[in-house]
């Protein structure tokens, strides 16, 4: 837990059945498993409802993720507690259900770490060697030749690279993990556990969604969280990497070498891929032709206006960057340099301080400088935004709606939400104009949905 190994977490609720098509299947919420401890095994319907439709918007915004077969309801009841109408966390009794769902692989990095703190070496050993096989078995094939130690080398370096990829992904449409305990790392580089998550919606960048994530864990601390689950990680790595380098022969500058690789995963390779992806991502989300030091400082500049300076109730992050690239270059931003701002303002921008509107006019004047001295054709440049930044995101007081419809034993608005979010990038006429707006009054702060246990 932030960090460091913090006893045995989770409620045993996941039990993997087999594997299909090289595809790990996993029940959730089927009874009790040897993992389960004091708990009953079992999911009620609203989690596994969100589990399903989030993972699935994952998928088709783009973002590696585990995938979601059905969730089926179980017909009995089941205790748990979560939030009333009052906004109270209270026990009670909700409907049951079982959810179905697959990966390339689902070890964590807490399985690693588990038999690391325990002292068990053998085990340890095990598990690296079984992921080398089945989840990495490509390494081999590139260095056939390649003792054991260095195949682990590259393959914790490939974990790290996976992971930098997998965060600035998260950073393109605005997902918070909310829990980012290395027991809900994959080792494969996909989003796993849709438990306390959440997309932004007011930009702040310290916000989480979690209760007990605080500040660690927020939405621009990801990369941080990430880095700081993978050095831990490094620590099991480098224990396996000595044994298997006396196992081999090597001497202790070679053993050495190699613990140094692996710890370069995360001062090097994290950080450069990171860096990479996520500049990349933030050139095509402004629609720019290349990324260097002016673009850098239109971006930071442009969340530092998000932030602080987008009035007393900020600034909806996805409905802003789709807006911008709605704009045409012949008109540019409603030719006042507020048209995105406004359409995203939560509650409107007629409260906004005057120095707000300016500081706004003053990165609008900036941005469309840039865009117009690349000269790009404006029609390249919106299909390129409209790429990366989606029309449609998964909010919370959505899958509320869909999950409690369900409960009433009406699974028409899980559908249709599974619909949308199979074309998250797509104008769909037919939608729920609400879908694409900042979030209603109502759900704003509610508990649940704006934070949850």
């Amino acid at each position: 837990f932030a960090g460091r190994y913090g006893g045995q977490r989770g409620d045993g609720r996941a039990i993997s059945v087999g594997q299909v098509n090289g595809l790990e299947v996993q029940l959730k919420g089927a009874g009790t498993t040897p993992f389960s401890r004091r708990f009953d095994g079992r999911a009620v319907l609203r989690s596994s409802v969100r589990e399903f439709l989030a993972s699935e918007a994952m998928h088709h915004l783009g973002v590696p993720t585990t995938r979601a077969l059905a969730v089926v309801a179980s017909g009995d009841t089941v205790q748990r507690a979560w939030y009333d109408s009052q906004g109270r966390e209270r026990v009670g009794l909700e409907p049951g259900a079982v959810g179905a769902r697959v990966a390339p692989s689902f070890l964590r990095f807490g399985q690693f770490e588990l038999f690391y703190q325990r002292d068990e070496p053998a085990l340890l050993r095990a598990l690296a060697v079984h992921a080398l096989g089945r989840d990495f078995a490509h390494l081999r094939l590139q260095e056939p030749e390649a003792p054991l130690s260095r195949l682990l080398v590259l393959l914790f370096r490939e974990v790290c690279e996976r992971q930098a990829r997998l965060v600035a992904e998260w950073l393109r449409v605005g997902y918070c993990q909310g829990n980012m305990n290395s027991d809900n790392s994959a080792l494969c580089g996909v989003t796993l556990d849709y438990g306390p998550f959440g997309f932004l919606e007011r930009f702040d960048p310290m916000h989480c969604p979690w209760v007990g994530g605080g500040a660690e864990y927020s939405f621009g601390r990801q990369p941080q969280a990430a880095a700081i689950n993978l050095s831990i990680l490094s620590e099991a790595w480098a224990d396996l990497l000595r044994a298997v380098a006396t196992e081999e022969g090597l001497t202790r500058a070679e053993a050495d070498e190699a613990v140094q690789q692996t710890r370069e995963g995360v001062s090097s390779v994290f950080v450069d891929a990171f860096h990479a992806t996520h500049d990349e991502h933030n050139r095509r989300k402004l629609g720019l032709v290349s990324w260097d030091d002016d673009a850098a400082e239109l971006w930071t500049s442009l969340f530092g206006l998000m932030a602080t300076r987008s009035g007393p109730q900020g600034i909806d992050f996805t409905v802003f960057f789709r807006s911008l690239g709605d704009l045409t270059n012949d008109l540019p931003d409603g030719g006042d340099g507020l048209a995105a701002a406004r359409a995203a303002a939560i509650g409107g921008a007629a409260e906004w301080p005057q120095e707000h509107l300016e500081a706004w006019r003053e990165w609008a004047a900036r941005y469309w400088g840039r865009v117009g001295a690349e000269a790009r054709p404006d029609g390249e440049r919106r299909r390129e935004m409209a790429a990366a930044n989606p029309k449609y995101i998964l909010r919370n007081w959505m899958l509320a709606e869909a999950y409690e419809a369900a409960e009433r034993g009406d699974s028409s608005a899980v559908h249709a939400l599974h619909a949308l979010l199979r074309s998250p990038y797509e104008e769909q006429s037919s939608a729920d104009p609400r879908y694409a707006q900042p979030t209603p009054d109502w759900a704003r702060g509610r508990p649940g949905l704006a934070f949850m246990s």
